[in-house]
This record gives structure tokens, C-alpha cells and sequence, in this order.
């Protein structure tokens, strides 16, 4: 479970992010999605114990993609992810910099990052 490590940040921010927008958790969960499959590649020998793992994301994408209306494109999508992206990141600067900054304030720095992130795979 070593090799699932880095997915866990991605996957509790998905999870925080569902009932506020179902669009930024569909997201995340694409980019869990997207190193998951990159992990079966670069370790072929760990395929039983990752395909339940992405068979359990996708049907979790799917929920969040059924709840996202079907007029909301691509443009959009990264409209939204880099708006809540930014979002994150000024609340968390500002409580950082007020000498404020808390385990919310890393959680945040954590949520615009994997946000960032996710936006390569839109």
C-alpha cells in the first residue's frame, strides 16, 4: 500500500470537495485516475492490487460526472478548477502571512496544489 501513498492527498481532497462542487472532485479523481494508471505501467506486478483501486475511482467519477450539468465544456471545467485553485491558495497565503497559518491553512496550500495539478489532465 506503499505505492498508493501519493494518491491518499489527492483522493481525500476529491472527497472534501463533493458535496461543495461535484465538478472539482470529477476532477481530482481524473488526476488520481491518471497516476494510478501510471503506477500499473512502471509496476506491472502490483496490477491486482491496483485494478479494484481505479475500478473504485472511475465508478466514483462517474457519480461526480452525472451530477455535473452537461452544458459545463472544457473551458469551463478549467474555469472552475483554476478558480477554486486560486481560491485556495490567496486563503491560505493570507492566513500564512498574517503569521496565522494552521494545519486549515497547509490544507488549503494542499487543495490549490492538487487542484493545479489536476488541470493538466482537463
Amino acid at each position: 500500500m506503499e505505492l498508493l501513498k501519493p494518491l491518499k492527498p489527492i483522493m481525500a481532497i476529491a472527497k472534501t470537495l463533493e458535496p461543495i462542487d461535484p465538478a472539482l472532485a470529477y476532477f481530482c479523481e481524473l488526476y488520481a485516475i491518471e497516476k494510478t494508471m501510471k503506477l500499473k505501467k512502471e509496476h506491472p506486478e502490483a496490477n491486482d492490487m491496483l485494478m479494484p483501486i481505479v475500478n473504485e475511482m472511475f465508478e466514483a467519477c462517474g457519480k461526480h460526472k452525472a451530477l455535473i450539468p452537461e452544458s459545463v465544456q472544457v473551458a469551463e471545467g478549467e474555469r472552475i478548477v483554476i478558480t477554486a485553485a486560486d481560491t485556495a491558495l490567496q486563503e491560505a497565503k493570507a492566513q500564512d502571512l498574517a503569521g496565522k497559518g494552521d494545519k486549515q491553512t497547509m490544507q488549503s496550500y494542499l487543495q490549490a496544489m492538487v487542484l493545479y495539478l489536476s488541470l493538466i489532465h482537463i
